[in-house]
């Protein structure tokens, strides 16, 4: 855990080179990258690298709005143009399907509490679902991706139904 911020660092600079060396081909464009994470190093890397913006992983949306506004301001310092894609990911399981024990194994590492926490905090019935996407939505985010915590097709289906497609 210690050098993962240094580890993501070395990642991203060496897929700037590899992405600037015109053996890939000259016609070839880069990809945007969107940079994740919740911390201030977090947010100022997602200025770096070309990024095209930056995404949270399972955070509430007021923790996402309060989190976009350093991401803001960060990318203002750093001289960006425009503003940052901005993209959240937060978990679901509709029916009669139970998140705990995908997320709370993923998330295991980071202690009992919080992989509890991260679990509990799944839309379990279709008016969660539209009220994250209603709140990510005013809380300025571009992107939600709903991510099903259990590996059952049908979830798919309930997704669609609950945000009426």
């Amino acid at each position: 855990m210690g050098s993962r911020g240094a580890d993501m660092d070395a990642i991203l600079s060496r897929l700037e080179e590899v992405w600037a060396d015109e053996a890939i081909g000259p016609d070839v464009a880069p990809p945007r990258l969107v940079v994740g994470g919740g911390v201030p190093a977090s947010f100022e890397r997602a200025t770096k690298y070309d990024s095209a913006g930056w995404i949270a992983g399972g955070l509430p949306p007021d923790i996402f709005a309060a989190s976009l506004a350093k991401v803001k301001a960060a990318w203002a310092v750093a001289g960006r143009d425009g503003e940052p894609r901005a993209m959240a990911l937060a978990y679901y399981a509709l029916g009669e399907a139970d998140p705990a024990p995908y997320l709370t194994h993923y998330y295991g590492f980071l202690g009992e509490e919080t992989a509890n926490a991260i679990a509990s905090s799944a839309a379990r019935d279709a008016e969660t679902v539209r009220t994250f996407v209603g709140a990510f939505s005013e809380a300025g985010c571009d992107e939600l991706i709903l991510f099903p915590t259990v590996a059952d097709p049908d979830q798919v289906d309930l997704l669609a139904d609950a945000v009426g497609l």
